[in-house]
């Protein structure tokens, strides 16, 4: 007689894993558990044998139920793992932040604009060193020599600019007479005027390229270059007119006294006065307004590598600059005149006074200068004396 199904239960083969394998072993624990828990306290009660099929299927689904809620655990390697750690991010890594190769070459730091920068010239001061002294009043002409150090051509749209100070009287700004190639050097030369009051003056100037940018010498092509004067009062002069003189005369024959007669005031005589054109190399003759005769020359009109061409006396005469008005023969009489004087016909925008070779006082004015052949159309009056 075969045994009873319900006493049977089929084990797990091979293909049904370990989880079959646990649920059947966990299956028998709880049999035994069941068993033992209820057993009859009195043994001749006889208690019938539970279904096995059910408990199996009772455990089952308790054991998924239990599975489902049993959370999943994260494996994480142990400190003593051979796994090696992700690299952290360096500063390469990160666009934003600079970073070096080495052997690359490091940006350095932008220089400054090399095309517009100024030197000084040797020297610097041509004419009025600093704290040269002045009469209130006394005109003059202050001439800078400096030096092209930028990369770029100073033409004729660059300018020389009035920039701080005391302007003594000279114009804003003017335009530089020739083109300055880089390397070369250029005499800058402007009419100035100093203060009636006494006391020191100093006038700041720059150049300033087409665009309006002011540059000047220096480093850092920011220093500007300066005119210093040092004006005192004026000396007490001697007018130049002569007084008129009283004569006697005295008959041989007669004992009356005759009456006296004045002579004839001695000024302004036949003054000499014209308009001349004049071409660099010119010798003129300021008591007759003759040209290159050969003696007797006043004035010298000079050319020169710079770019400027200057008036330069002659054999002891002497020449300055006055002013915007036309001056009375006293006027020059007093005036700051010199014999080494070098004006320069670019820049003179003023009446200048001069003393011949003879000893007449005179005014000159430059009334057109062509600015391609230097041609000159030069006015001057000479007030002679008997």
């Amino acid at each position: 007689m075969g045994r009873s199904s319900r006493n049977s239960v089929s084990l797990p083969n091979r293909k049904t894993g370990w989880r079959a394998s646990l649920q059947i072993m966990l299956l028998f624990t709880m049999l035994g558990s069941s068993s033992a828990c209820n057993m009859p306290a009195r043994p001749d009660v006889e208690t019938p044998s539970p279904d096995l099929t059910q408990v199996y299927a009772t455990v089952l689904v308790r054991l998924t139920q239990a599975a489902a809620t049993v959370p999943t655990l994260a494996i994480t390697p142990s400190s003593t793992s051979n796994v090696l750690p992700s690299p952290s991010p360096t500063l390469a890594s990160n666009p934003a932040s600079p970073s070096h190769t080495p052997g690359a070459t490091m940006p350095t730091q932008p220089t400054l604009d090399a095309c517009d920068r100024a030197g000084a010239g040797t020297p610097i001061d041509v004419t009025i060193p600093d704290d040269t002294i002045m009469e209130s009043g006394q005109s003059f002409t202050k001439i800078w020599r400096l030096q092209n150090a930028g990369t770029c051509a100073w033409t004729s749209s660059y300018r020389v600019i009035f920039f701080s100070g005391e302007r003594l009287g000279a114009p804003e700004n003017i335009a530089l007479n020739r083109e300055v190639s880089p390397g070369q050097s250029v005499d800058i030369a402007i009419d100035m005027l100093a203060p009636p009051q006494s006391g020191t003056y100093q006038g700041n100037w720059k150049l300033r390229n087409p665009n309006g940018v002011a540059f000047g010498i220096g480093p850092s092509a920011s220093a500007p270059f300066w005119v210093r004067i040092v004006v005192v009062a004026p000396t007490p002069t001697t007018s130049m007119t002569p007084t008129p003189t009283l004569t006697t005369t005295q008959p041989a024959t007669s004992s009356t006294p005759s009456t006296p007669t004045a002579s004839p005031t001695a000024t302004e005589v036949a003054p000499v006065s014209m308009v001349l054109t004049i071409q660099p190399g010119d010798a003129l003759d300021l008591d007759s307004g003759e040209l290159n005769s050969g003696t007797g020359a006043d004035l010298l009109y000079t050319s020169h590598p710079d770019g400027l061409h200057r008036l330069v006396p002659q054999t002891g005469a002497l020449l300055g600059v006055f002013g915007e008005q036309r001056p009375t023969p006293a006027q020059c009489a007093s005036a700051a005149l010199a014999e080494d004087a070098l004006i320069a016909l670019n820049y003179i925008q003023r009446y200048l006074c001069y003393r011949t070779e003879m000893g007449d006082y005179g005014w000159a004015y430059l009334e057109e200068l062509n600015p391609n052949t230097y041609v000159a159309q030069l006015e001057f009056l000479t007030w002679t004396t008997p």
